[in-house]
């Protein structure tokens, strides 16, 4: 008898590989926080603020 692979088998299952995507709503994400990007983040915030104080400025004419 020769020696077989254990590894292989003679059985006909079908293996799937499942590939899994990180759910949006759940999904963390390492980064650090350094105060050059918080200055931006803040910046861009302010941004947004100013455009939708603009916006309700102009719905409320």
């Amino acid at each position: 008898m020769s020696e077989r692979n254990p590894a292989h088998t003679d059985d006909k299952t079908s293996v799937t590989e499942k590939i899994v995507r990180p759910d949006p709503a759940t999904e963390t994400i390492d980064k650090v926080i350094t105060p050059e990007s918080l200055r931006k983040k803040e910046a861009e915030n302010e941004k947004l603020e100013r455009k939708v104080n603009e916006a309700e400025r102009v719905l409320n004419k």
